[in-house]
């Protein structure tokens, strides 16, 4: 959750995608579901991306990251695709 937290765009988008992934997001997401503002706690690729970045990741194939790890295939990271490094 604090990964998610901190990689997150905390400020909302005009941009019709990153609706769409929020609108997809609130409807995968269950009752009681941590969020960040009005979206569930979820990131896209580019948040991902850049959030890395912010954080100091400097090993570069964050795309391909996003990808192993998004194995539900939504375009979306969120606690449940982590579930698997809590101990």
């Amino acid at each position: 959750k604090d990964l998610l937290v901190r990689l997150a765009d905390r400020q909302d988008s005009d941009d019709p995608e990153r609706r769409k992934s929020i609108s997809l997001a609130q409807k995968l997401a269950g009752p009681g579901t941590p969020r960040l503002g009005f979206s569930p706690l979820v990131v896209d690729s580019s948040q991902w991306c850049e959030g890395l970045r912010r954080c100091g990741w400097t090993g570069g194939q964050e795309e391909i990251i996003f990808d192993a790890l998004d194995r539900y295939d939504e375009a979306l990271l969120g606690q449940r695709n982590f579930h698997w490094l809590e101990p």
